[in-house]
């Protein structure tokens, strides 16, 4: 069973005055990650405790088994916030990881003493590197992103003030598995027909998409930190994929390197 495990956790997190409108921090946790990170990003709206806590509750990372077509059983970590009043999630490469994948979340609570907001950015790997790293340890690119997407929010959100900042290997980790064994069937979540087959990354520094399989005219480059869903190559050397505007293009298999499908 393929194990990207959950390598490094670096996290912010802000108190922010009761004065302040729902919609302020969400859009403030929103605009920070859409400045600071290049990636599609997801938000999740929650709900509002009633009556509201005495102290808003911690982020956690949690596993779950799932079946994917050609990389079998997964166990797959996530960030989870816990009762939030909104969620703001996205997802880029790991530089040099196989199978590797940087989830960044920032978490938004409504509580007694006003709101409070979680930055969180984790790495999983598979444990193997294209090039050496610190093994247990976020990378610099991570954790210079959690720094940025913290410093952007109190930038722009008025009072919001940093209670805590932390870096946490596995071992300091609290996580959640769905299950101690191997997963059997019913714990397994099958894959929805609608996601595409595989998830892929540059392998280089860049990542040239052209018009025709070997050759054409170059449709777009695409940066390390893209994520593209294909469905299965046409033939043994190309996967045919869809960019930005509708337009559909080649790339090279020796271009590319296989990533964990984002779920959740």
């Amino acid at each position: 069973m393929t194990d990207p495990r959950a390598s490094g956790v670096v996290f912010h997190s802000f108190d922010l005055p009761e004065s302040l409108e729902p919609h302020q921090v969400i859009h403030g946790v929103e605009e920070a990650f859409a400045r600071t990170l290049q990636v599609p990003l997801k938000r999740t709206e929650g709900s509002v405790q009633s009556p509201l806590p005495a102290s808003p509750p911690d982020f956690r990372v949690e596993y779950r088994h799932v079946r994917l077509d050609q990389l079998g059983v997964v166990l797959l970590p996530r960030i989870v916030c816990p009762e939030n009043m909104a969620m703001v999630s996205g997802y880029a490469a790991t530089p040099f990881a196989i199978l590797g994948l940087q989830a960044y979340a920032g978490c938004v609570y409504q509580y007694a003493g006003g709101y409070h907001v979680h930055i969180v950015a984790m790495e999983t790997g598979s444990g193997e590197t294209a090039e050496p790293s610190s093994p247990g340890s976020a990378s610099n690119t991570s954790a210079e992103h959690a720094s940025l997407l913290a410093k952007t929010f109190v930038e722009l959100v008025p009072g919001a003030r940093l209670v805590r900042a932390s870096t946490l290997t596995p071992s300091d980790m609290i996580v959640r598995h769905p299950a101690d064994s191997p997963a059997t069937k019913s714990e397994e979540q099958e894959l929805p027909a609608a996601v595409p087959l595989l998830c892929l990354g540059p392998a280089g520094e860049s990542l040239a998409v052209h018009s025709q399989p070997g050759g054409g005219t170059v449709l777009k480059k695409l940066g390390p930190g893209t994520i593209l869903t294909v469905a299965e190559p046409v033939d043994s050397a190309y996967f045919r994929v869809s960019i930005e505007g509708g337009h559909r293009g080649w790339i090279h298999r020796s271009d590319v390197r296989r990533l964990l499908c984002p779920i959740g």
